[in-house]
C-alpha cells in the first residue's frame, strides 16, 4: 500500500514537473515585475519557463521611463531542485553568472558582468541619477551570498567603472574607479577608490538589511587649490574692458550638485538611506 502510494505521488510531482517545464517565457516576465515592484521588466520574452531569453528593461521608479540594459538569456538546472535549491545560469550579451536560491538565502556565482554606465545611471540614487553618465562597468566575484533568515552577507564583489565621463561635460575623461563590496556578517563594508584619473575620489560606506546604506567619500582635484577656479582650472576668458574673468568650471557646478565643498578645497559626498524611508535624501 505504500510502495503504490509512492509510486502515486512521484507520479504526480513528475507530471506537475512536466507541467511547469511548458510554461512560456512570460510567466518569468510577469513575476519579475511583481517581485521588483515594477521597476526590472523583461521585454519579448521567448522559450519556456526553464529555458529562455528576453530584453532586461530597468527603471528608477513608477514614473520614470525604462531603460534596456541587455538582452539575457537563463536556463533552470532541473537536477538541483532535487537537492532544495533553485539554480538559474544567466547569460547577459556581456558576461554570465550564477544564481542559486534556497530557502534561507540567495547566493551568486562566477559573476562577470560587463555593463555601459549609462544604461543603469538612471537607476543610481539622489542627484547621481539626474547626470548621463559614460564609461564601461566590469562586475567580478566568485561567490557572494546573503542570509535572508540572519540577514546577514558573505563574500567579495569588485566593481571598475573605466573611462568614467559624463555627458554634461564633454570631451573630459574623469578617470578609472574601483568598488569593493565586502560581506561580514550582518554588515557589508564599502570601499571607494581611484585607479587613475584628473578627479581623485575616496570613500567608505556599510550597507546592511536593518540600517541600509551609509556612504560618504571625498572628491579632489590635485594640483589645484581651493580658489573657485580650483576643479580643472575653470575657465580664463577675457572680456571687452581686456580684464581676466573667471568662471567655475562645469565639473566645479557638477560637484556642488552632487555634495558640498570643505575648508580644504575638496567636496564631501555623502548618501544615507534607510531601509524603512525607501528613497534617497542626503544630496
Amino acid at each position: 500500500m505504500r510502495k503504490s502510494l509512492g509510486y502515486g505521488l512521484l507520479f504526480l510531482c513528475l507530471l506537475l514537473l512536466a507541467a511547469i517545464s511548458q510554461w512560456p517565457a512570460a510567466s518569468l516576465a510577469s513575476l519579475l515585475t511583481r517581485i521588483s515592484n515594477d521597476q526590472w521588466h523583461l521585454e519579448a520574452p521567448t522559450g519556456t519557463l526553464w529555458r529562455g531569453s528576453g530584453m532586461l528593461l530597468a527603471r528608477a521608479g513608477k514614473n520614470t521611463p525604462w531603460r534596456k540594459l541587455q538582452n539575457l538569456h537563463w536556463q533552470i538546472h532541473a537536477s538541483e531542485l532535487l537537492h532544495g535549491r533553485l539554480t538559474i545560469r544567466l547569460t547577459p550579451e556581456q558576461g554570465q553568472l550564477l544564481l542559486v536560491a534556497r530557502p534561507a538565502g540567495l547566493q551568486i556565482e562566477d559573476i562577470d558582468l560587463r555593463l555601459p554606465a549609462e544604461t543603469i545611471a538612471p537607476l543610481l540614487p539622489g542627484a547621481f541619477g539626474r547626470y548621463d553618465w559614460h564609461g564601461q562597468l566590469h562586475a567580478s566575484s566568485q561567490r557572494f551570498s546573503c542570509n535572508w533568515q540572519r540577514n546577514d552577507c558573505q563574500g567579495q564583489l569588485e566593481i571598475f567603472w573605466r573611462d568614467a565621463a559624463v555627458a554634461e561635460i564633454p570631451g573630459i575623461v574623469l578617470g578609472d574607479y574601483r568598488i569593493h563590496l565586502t560581506g561580514q556578517g550582518e554588515q557589508s563594508q564599502i570601499h571607494l577608490e581611484t585607479l587613475r584619473g584628473a578627479l581623485q575620489i575616496t570613500g567608505n560606506g556599510t550597507l546592511s538589511a536593518r540600517n541600509g546604506l551609509d556612504f560618504s567619500a571625498q572628491a579632489s582635484v590635485p594640483g589645484l587649490g581651493d580658489a573657485g577656479s580650483r576643479i580643472l582650472g575653470s575657465e580664463t576668458l577675457i572680456n571687452r574692458s581686456d580684464r581676466l574673468d573667471q568662471r567655475p568650471s562645469p565639473l566645479a557646478s557638477l560637484l556642488e550638485t552632487l555634495g558640498r565643498p570643505t575648508a580644504d578645497g575638496r567636496y564631501l559626498l555623502e548618501y544615507h538611506q534607510t531601509r524603512q524611508d525607501g528613497h534617497a535624501p542626503g544630496f
